[in-house]
């Protein structure tokens, strides 16, 4: 295959994953481009089921787990993983239905790890499946009041974000049917089981506003997943999550044509696979001019960063991710956290940095066994998963190699390191 070709695998590695390992150039750069996204899209079961244990075991013990458990525990999973697109998609799934741990509001430890084990087991299947989930989920549903909603004061928080940011997108809906998905929505209240054990969420026909509801022109008795089904069924539901999902792999100001053949894909049964199959395909992903366009999350930074040099000092990484803007089961609202370059600030771009010397450093004292130990840097790109740097970056890397070339070799592969992951290469994808 040719360089173009491996040039392309690492882009889907980089979009689709936290980045390719030098091995995984290898394997799928003689290959066609079609198994790469096979054995992303379609993970081998093995490695799915090891990614869903490996997140129950690092997430603490449940109802006793302390937040910094379960933070760590999600980034060690991401690390260790080896189904990245299960991962990149629970991270986006977790910040589309974004949730933050309040534990005054019952949105505690163990709703939140609940949570994200149902978003993890759906996460490449049907967003339909995922979304009547959500309304049943203690976490999001205690975030958003809707635990506290009555048929004699419906709250209209849940009602309200199921629409705006969940499902349909503005301007597809108006204020009336917010109050009548409100109304719909209503019948869920916590049970506590006994003290010290997590209360659950019930859903109580008795409580449920059981009149006649119209939203979006349709009257009906509406119930929680009744409505919920008709938001999906609405042209505008599967536009929303089809231009978010190409704006996630390909790009902000996304292709209405690409669009409208995601959103056509995700019909009649909300297939995410199917839908991330034609994304991967598109020319608009291929393409040249779209690599290294957009910039990495913090997450993605650091268990890019961490990934390759086999690292688990996840407090570590954990502390920069969130010196960089991203703090796990912390989303700053209900919009999540925020993306592209907002995410790229100068304190945040300090975080990133001094992320990358710290975990040079750390390589350089306890070197991985697959990763190399010294300062040649087609080697260092190829554990990363980069095929070639631009001029600013080689000129940066030339004038630090030149100032350092009577320091110890220890000392000039750290450097090196931290100059390439600092760089504008590294923290795009």
């Amino acid at each position: 295959m040719t360089d173009e070709h491996r040039a392309l695998v690492a882009h889907l590695f980089r979009r689709a994953g936290f980045g390719a390992s030098t091995g995984e150039l290898d394997k799928y750069g003689a290959r066609p481009y079609g198994d790469a996204v096979e054995a992303l899209v379609n993970p081998d079961v093995t490695n799915r089921d090891r990614s869903s244990r490996l997140n129950q075991t690092s997430g603490g013990a449940g109802a006793q787990a302390s937040l910094a458990d379960a933070q760590e525990g999600w980034l060690k999973t991401m690390v260790a993983s080896r189904a990245p697109l299960v991962e990149r998609m629970t991270l986006f799934w977790a910040n589309h239905f974004a949730t933050a741990y309040d534990p005054g509001s019952n949105v505690d430890v163990a709703a939140l790890l609940d949570q994200q084990a149902t978003i993890r087991k759906y996460t490449l299947g049907s967003f339909a499946d995922l979304a009547h989930a959500m309304i049943d989920d203690r976490a999001l549903s205690c975030y958003l009041n809707n635990d506290r909603s009555t048929k004699a004061k419906p709250n209209e928080n849940l009602a309200r974000e199921l629409m705006e940011l969940f499902l349909l997108g503005l301007g597809t809906y108006t204020e009336e049917d917010v109050k009548e998905t409100a109304r719909a929505l209503t019948g869920y209240h916590l049970v506590e089981a006994a003290p010290r054990v997590p209360p659950t969420l019930v859903y109580d026909k008795h409580r449920h506003d059981d009149g006649p509801k119209t939203i979006l022109g349709v009257t009906a008795n509406f119930t929680p997943h009744g409505v919920v089904d008709l938001l999906l069924n609405q042209r505008a539901a599967r536009q929303h999550i089809a231009t978010k999902l190409v704006t996630h792999f390909v790009g902000p100001s996304p292709d209405p044509v690409l669009v409208g053949t995601v959103a056509s894909s995700l019909a009649p049964d909300w297939d995410v696979q199917k839908a991330l199959r034609v994304i991967f395909y598109s020319q608009q992903f291929r393409s040249e001019t779209a690599r290294q366009t957009l910039p990495k999350t913090p997450a993605e930074f650091v268990v890019g960063l961490m990934r390759p040099l086999e690292r688990t000092e996840v407090y570590e990484g954990f502390a920069y991710m969130a010196q960089a803007g991203q703090t796990l089961f912390r989303p700053p609202s209900v919009a999540g956290w925020p993306i592209g370059k907002r995410m790229l600030g100068p304190g945040a771009m300090l975080a990133r940095y001094n992320a990358a010397s710290t975990f040079a450093r750390f390589h350089v004292n306890a070197p991985a066994a697959s990763a190399p130990a010294g300062p040649e840097l087609t080697s260092w790109m190829e554990a990363f998963g980069m095929t070639s740097l631009s001029p600013t970056t080689l000129d940066a890397l030339k004038t630090y190699s030149d100032a350092t070339v009577k320091q110890p070799s220890a000392v000039r592969t750290a450097g090196l390191l931290t100059v390439l992951l600092s760089s504008p290469d590294f923290n795009l994808a």
